[in-house]
């Protein structure tokens, strides 16, 4: 009976000397969940926006846990795992491919080049000292 009456007044001590804003963050937590009791639904689906929700609760207050009903706080480690790897993934996607562009610079074929001028493949392969006619411009 004396440990029970400890333990009803470290509770009771602890509720009263709780910081104002661990009690917003609870009482955040427990409004956002009886949100998503409240949606049309037999079985309530928790949206893109309450799995980020949790995620960002889980950075800022360290009692989310407790105050977690819906699902297991396992759950949220792993949603943030997976965005852990979707931004990743978009930071090192390939940004360009190819070659870059240069100003006054029109790709042209080989072989169009050197009609224009005259040549024929065996004159190129003679002419070892050709210069590059698009870096001369």
């Amino acid at each position: 009976m004396v440990r029970l009456a400890v333990i009803l007044t470290v509770v009771f001590a602890r509720v009263l000397f709780r910081s104002r804003l661990e009690l917003m963050f609870e009482n955040l937590a427990l409004r956002q969940q009886l949100a998503v009791f409240k949606r049309k639904r037999s079985r309530p689906a928790l949206r893109p926006a309450d799995r980020v929700f949790w995620v960002v609760l889980r950075q800022v207050w360290h009692g989310w846990v407790n105050a977690l009903i819906l699902v297991q706080p396992d759950t949220v480690v792993d949603w943030q795992r997976q965005g852990f790897k979707l931004f990743w993934r978009w930071v090192s996607r390939a940004k360009k491919v190819g070659r870059p562009w240069i100003a006054g610079y029109t790709p042209q074929p080989q072989a169009a080049w050197m009609a224009q001028e005259g040549r024929n493949f065996s004159m190129v392969v003679q002419d070892w000292n050709l210069p590059c006619r698009y870096l001369a411009q």
